[in-house]
């Protein structure tokens, strides 16, 4: 039996055991299910919307449409059952996660024109910049693809930063695209710490914009990102060459 029609088998008893990627000292990873959504949330609400980048520089906690606009995008990727999550060894609660969706070629022009579709001030800023990013990156035509699977959002709890969860999450994440039949994993990181997750984890940098470079009416729009973070990249990693361990499973 081959590795791709052993794992087709484990995600058809999903509903009864979750899939478990990977177990380190202080947690593991598994796919996410819902029952950890309020948990998935509650760590997000906490630490991502807080703390991102662009999130932090224009006061998204201040602005309650884009706070909900954003709960409800949130909602929708997890619907693909792609996701991953970090549970404590110890607690079993949740301490990261990376969700991720399937983006295909058919559907690009619906993907570049969503920031039209926000309500509330924050949210349309930080969707227009991650579409500027993707648009910049022409990344179906440059490598020729009609697929793959890209990085939503990505969080972790800051008391499991340094336990490595972050880099885990991006290498589990090569995995699941491997699996899944995807020729590349992707994600844009906003943040000079989870860029340096995605380069521990192989990954590359395809496109990336300036905080400072993007401006509308001669404004920089997001003026106060965080020391040390630059800019919102694309970061990339083929899957061609990244045949997963599969003593894991």
């Amino acid at each position: 039996m081959g590795d791709q029609d052993q794992l087709a088998i484990q995600l058809a008893q999903k509903i009864v055991a979750p899939i478990l990627w990977s177990t380190q000292q202080d947690f593991f990873i598994q796919d996410y299910h819902k029952d950890y959504y309020d948990e998935v949330v509650n760590l997000i609400k906490h630490h991502y919307f807080r703390n991102e980048p662009m999130c932090r520089s224009k006061r998204l906690l201040q602005d309650p449409v884009s706070v909900n606009g954003y709960l409800e995008l949130i909602n929708f990727w997890l619907k693909d059952e792609t996701s991953i999550i970090a549970l404590s060894a110890k607690s079993h609660r949740v301490v990261g996660v990376a969700i991720t969706k399937p983006n295909y070629l058919a559907e690009r022009s619906d993907i570049y024109s969503r920031e039209q579709l926000y309500e509330g001030e924050a949210l349309a800023a930080i969707n227009h910049l991650k579409c500027g990013v993707i648009k910049q990156s022409n990344f179906f035509h440059s490598k020729g693809i009609s697929e793959f699977l890209r990085i939503y959002l990505l969080c972790v709890h800051p008391s499991y930063k340094a336990k490595g969860v972050g880099v885990e999450l991006l290498e589990t994440c090569k995995e699941l695209a491997w699996f899944l039949n995807f020729p590349f994993i992707s994600g844009i990181l906003t943040s000079h710490e989870h860029r340096m997750y995605a380069d521990n984890a192989g990954y590359k940098l395809h496109s990336e914009i300036p905080y400072k470079n993007w401006m509308i009416d001669n404004q920089i729009v997001f003026d106060d990102p965080g020391i040390g973070n630059y800019s919102a990249a694309f970061m990339i990693k083929s899957t061609s060459n990244d045949k997963p361990n599969m003593e894991n499973f």
